[in-house]
């Protein structure tokens, strides 16, 4: 996965950048700080594929830095630290605020939100196992985190070959391969299991393929889960 543009990077820390740049141009601030604010910022350009997570390792450092970004404006402008802190304290928490009220208010029709009785029921199944289960990305971001189950394409952001491994899981619930293929494939991913929910079902057109290969355990309109024969 490609990284953060550094402009994004910047906009996202809102109004701590400001704090943050002045901390770094000004050589009263201990350079060990910006030395370890730079080194994490460095990794998160480096190209591992999951360089994307490594910019929550800097919020300890940004925090740091804006802090003393604040401790230098004060004393430049002789405004009070703390009036400084608590108006940039408030001005942060508007968002979170924001974000909690529509998280809340959100229809139950958001599927990221909220899962339906039928998958309800498949996950409750599959915590009683283990192993690894086919899924598009919504519901294979959803079980990995509510069970103990692996997925083959999973997080964007952690999935090596991610788009790879996402066209491939695609292509065999569209029904694009055919049956020595799809049992190349489900060997390939060690899958136990195969989920049809509505993701699935929209990509299979509602129907189930390669049905040979399968067995039905959990049986419902909008999801269903089937175990892997064993070849």
């Amino acid at each position: 996965q490609s990284s953060y543009p550094l402009l994004s990077v910047l906009l996202g820390w809102g109004v701590l950048t400001p704090f943050i740049l002045v901390a770094l141009l000004n050589n009263q601030v201990d350079r060990r700080l910006k030395f370890w604010f730079a080194c994490h910022l460095l990794v998160t350009y480096l190209p591992l594929g999951f360089q994307k997570l490594m910019i929550r390792c800097l919020w300890i450092a940004v925090v740091i830095l804006a802090v003393k970004g604040m401790e230098v404006v004060s004393k430049k402008f002789t405004y009070s630290f703390s009036f400084i802190a608590i108006t940039v304290f408030f001005i942060s928490s508007l968002s979170p605020i924001f974000i909690f009220y529509k998280t809340i208010n959100e229809s139950p029709n958001n599927r990221w939100i909220y899962l339906t009785k039928e998958e309800g029921e498949v996950i409750n199944y599959l915590k009683k196992n283990n192993g690894v289960i086919l899924a598009d990305y919504r519901l294979a971001n959803i079980i990995p985190a509510n069970t103990d189950m692996k997925v083959f394409a999973g997080h964007e952001f952690q999935t090596p070959n991610f788009q790879e491994r996402i066209t491939e899981v695609r292509r065999f619930y569209s029904g694009k391969m055919n049956e020595e293929e799809a049992g190349r494939f489900l060997i390939k991913t060690n899958a136990d299991y195969v989920v049809f929910g509505k993701d699935e079902q929209a990509l299979s057109k509602n129907k189930i393929p390669y049905q040979q290969l399968l067995t039905p355990v959990v049986l419902n309109n909008s999801a269903s889960l089937y175990r892997v024969n064993s070849f």
